[in-house]
């Protein structure tokens, strides 16, 4: 069931303008932002994420060294699990692609998702160095692989990473 809820804003023509320009109502538009930042929200709260600039994020991957990226990348997927065991008891290779996605967008990173025959490739492409990229195609294909799905890497360089994971469970 949908509530209607109502707010005071003095963002009011700012957001006609706004919803005018996508060719979809002010409450479509408010009911988009509000649905878009509460994911953020949750995501942001639930794992202790903060957003710093990509610039020192770069910087900083680049002067890991290849020893170091496979231990973060452990960091990483155990960090991702957590998350989502507190947040979901629906392990399913759809939500779980679901919630990369979300942090993918929530980032502001282009990606696609591609349905092949037995498995699904993603690609991410973003602004950070190859270090950054080997360190997330990793840690998410582990993450994958700790939910039971094999997934791996196929991909990572300057602006893109990518990987395939499994449509079914590994046994």
């Amino acid at each position: 069931m949908t509530d209607v809820i109502s707010y005071r804003t003095e963002k009011g023509e700012e957001l006609k303008k706004l919803a005018k320009e996508r060719n979809v109502s002010v409450s479509q538009l408010t009911n988009d932002i509000v649905n878009y930042y509460f994911e953020y929200f949750e995501l942001r709260q639930k794992m202790g994420m903060f957003k710093g600039s990509s610039e020192m994020m770069s910087f900083c991957f680049s002067l890991i060294s290849e020893s170091d990226i496979l231990k973060t990348t452990d960091l990483l997927s155990k960090v991702i699990a957590q998350y989502v065991k507190t947040t979901t008891n629906d392990f399913s290779l759809a939500n779980l692609i679901k919630i990369i996605l979300n942090y993918y967008d929530y980032n502001h990173f282009k990606f696609s998702e591609f349905d092949e025959t037995d498995y699904i490739k993603i690609v991410c492409k973003n602004s950070m160095p190859k270090n950054w990229n080997t360190y997330a195609a990793r840690g998410i294909t582990k993450f994958f692989t700790d939910f039971g799905f094999t997934a791996t890497e196929d991909s990572s360089e300057d602006g893109l990473h990518s990987y395939k994971i499994s449509k079914q469970k590994s046994h």
